[in-house]
């Protein structure tokens, strides 16, 4: 596995953290009918999301790739039997 591919698994483990904590955070506010609370746990279920996406803009922050393995991961997911090509 390269270092990115650990990266992103990490994002994705993120992600599914912040969904138990969003689950917290809205049974809370639904509990004590607070506005505030509602609006934090909107903004935590996007962040979960997106991190649960993979965070392609973090990622490619983190882990910049250059135009041609860029062409490579593309055409690698593409398979002509058991192989990839």
């Amino acid at each position: 596995m390269t270092p990115r591919e650990v990266f992103g698994i990490v994002i994705r483990t993120s992600g599914l953290i912040g969904l138990v904590f969003w689950a917290f955070v809205f049974s809370s506010a639904l509990a004590s009918a607070d506005g505030l609370a509602m609006c934090t746990s909107f903004l935590i279920s996007a962040l979960a999301g997106y991190l649960l996406k993979g965070a392609p803009v973090l990622l490619e922050f983190a882990y910049p790739s250059s135009r041609e393995s860029r062409w490579r991961e593309e055409h690698a997911r593409f398979t002509k039997g058991a192989e990839r090509i």
